[in-house]
């Protein structure tokens, strides 16, 4: 959606009425267009979907100012996330409540009222109805991973019964969110173009809806579903993306995923967010200070030693690509002006002279792509442009191949683990003794070594991609990764703060008091808030 559209009419209508009496719903204001007025023609309902993308929009972006990542055990940055001392009281936890529940109050009025406009074309009206859906469930399956049971609403408020204890949901069983995520998805990827043309990539797509559900299942244990689904998704044919593309495949070089154009929408991408023109512009972060970073690598969670301690000696190209920072000037024995051949010269990994102070996030920095990275920059704080990845190909492949795992087949699992594993240019599986993170890999074709393998393979290949930590808490494997990695951050004399998991309360959020306070029906929180 290079052109996207911002949408704000409706909503105070729709959500301050509980301020309200009877009689203010009996007054109309003939300058202002309200919620009986607007939905009407096909253009009505193509920005309520708009409105649906522009509010899910703000989700991503406040999750890229912290970083959901610090949570992970390979991600620093010192605060209360990163140590796990968050409260309810923090505004990133209230943030990331009020964003998700902004963009479903969305859907829900889109799906409400598309089907009441003039909408002729049957094809038109079943596409943004599945757009709506799939952003629904997209965003519950984001709550569910960062809080738990949450209020299931499905429904817009009704406007002719403006009793605020009607607003008050409770939290539904787990269950039950589980099962609507996986009802929106189901309904909605029939009916979703497989590629769009310029203007409109970015909006869900068929294998996206069917890649969420395949990571709907996997995340429930419902290990046949995920494989039969993900199967679809990689035997999709006729055009994905961008419609030049046949079918969904693995880029040739691992780090075209981050470096903007000419790989965004490539046949990789499953699902991206495009932060070009957006209001969320300045997420990449700006100024002529940044401009270091802006080469080099960026900031707000930052890797720790442990980090680098988890790839593979052979494994630079990732390496590389997800970890920036000085260090790599260092290791390499090059300056900041001649990036462009530092990919070549990646043979091996630097130990000597490393510090944390000397490392930097490195995906979706300027690299590999211009001679003068430091005339490019115009410290004028817009973005670079690049799209962030959702969902990648590479994660289909490692879902399938673990759902398959899972089903006692580690031959197939394998045959889809070294596909991810050959693009990266590392040994493909059996590897053995291989014990650098929590795990240990030795090669004997196993169902558990072959989890492990399956597990190491999704931390290097997404780290910093918002999918590490949830792994682990799906997996239980928390309290294991954060002990190792605590403890090779100290045996390295690191200055990074510990990690301080706690088991059965670290895996979730707290809800945020301003939910707590003023709806009686939310329930006890979360365990240890």
């Amino acid at each position: 959606m290079k052109n996207k559209i911002f949408i704000y009419l409706i909503i105070a209508a729709t959500f301050t009425f509980i301020k309200c009496s009877k009689k203010d719903f009996e007054l109309s204001d003939p300058s202002s267009v309200d919620v009986t007025q607007f939905y009407k023609t096909p253009a009505d309902a193509e920005q309520a979907v708009m409105a649906c993308y522009d509010s899910w929009s703000f989700i991503l972006f406040d999750t890229q100012g912290v970083g959901i990542d610090v949570l992970s055990e390979d991600v620093w940055n010192g605060t209360s996330y990163d140590k796990f001392t968050t409260s309810s009281q923090d505004s990133y936890v209230e943030n990331i409540w009020k964003h998700s529940f902004h963009t479903i109050a969305w859907c829900n009025v889109a799906l409400d009222k598309i089907p009441g406009t003039t909408i002729t074309d049957a094809k038109q009206q079943k596409q943004l109805i599945a757009e709506a859906k799939f952003l629904r469930a997209w965003t519950y399956m984001y709550l569910v991973g960062y809080y738990g049971s949450v209020p299931l609403i499905i429904k817009s408020p009704d406007l002719s019964n403006p009793d605020p204890a009607s607003l008050y949901a409770s939290r539904a069983p787990l269950a039950n969110v589980w099962a609507q995520i996986e009802k929106d998805l189901a309904e909605a990827y029939p009916d979703l173009p497989q590629a769009y043309d310029d203007k409109n990539l970015g909006r869900a797509t068929k294998g996206a809806a069917m890649g969420y559900l395949g990571k709907a299942f996997l995340f429930q244990k419902k290990y046949a579903e995920a494989k039969a689904i993900l199967k679809q998704v990689m035997d999709l044919k006729g055009g994905v993306n961008q419609a030049k593309f046949d079918h969904y495949d693995l880029l040739d070089q691992f780090g075209d995923n981050f470096h903007g154009n000419p790989d965004e929408w490539s046949k990789e991408a499953i699902f991206q967010i495009n932060y070009i023109n957006a209001a969320v512009s300045n997420m990449w972060g700006g100024g002529g200070n940044n401009i270091i970073w802006k080469m080099l690598g960026w900031g707000v969670g930052r890797p720790n030693l442990y980090a680098m301690h988890v790839f593979e000696p052979s494994d630079s190209a990732r390496l590389f690509t997800s970890i920036g920072g000085s260090y790599v000037v260092k290791a390499l024995g090059d300056t900041v002006g001649n990036r462009k051949s530092w990919k070549a010269k990646a043979k091996q990994r630097p130990w000597n002279s490393i510090t944390e102070d000397d490392l930097q996030m490195g995906k979706y920095i300027l690299l590999d792509t211009i001679n003068n990275q430091w005339g490019h920059w115009d410290g004028t704080g817009v973005t670079e442009g690049n799209n962030v990845n959702l969902m990648r190909f590479s994660d289909v492949l490692l879902m399938y191949a673990e759902a398959v795992n899972e089903l006692n087949d580690p031959a197939t699992a394998i045959v889809n683990l070294n596909i991810v594993r050959g693009r990266a240019k590392v040994t493909t599986y059996p590897y053995g003794n291989y014990n650098a993170s929590y795990l240990t890999i030795s090669g004997d074709g196993s169902q558990g070594d072959v989890r492990n393998a399956i597990k190491h393979e999704r931390q290097v290949e997404f780290y910093w991609e918002k999918l590490h930590f949830l792994d682990l808490v799906r997996w239980g494997d928390c309290v294991a990764a954060f002990a190792k990695a605590n403890a090779y951050e100290i045996s390295m004399g690191s200055t990074t703060p510990k990690q301080d998991f706690v088991k059965n309360k670290s895996e979730l959020f707290p809800i945020p008091s301003s939910e707590t306070t003023v709806n009686p029906n939310i329930g006890a929180n979360n365990p240890g808030y």
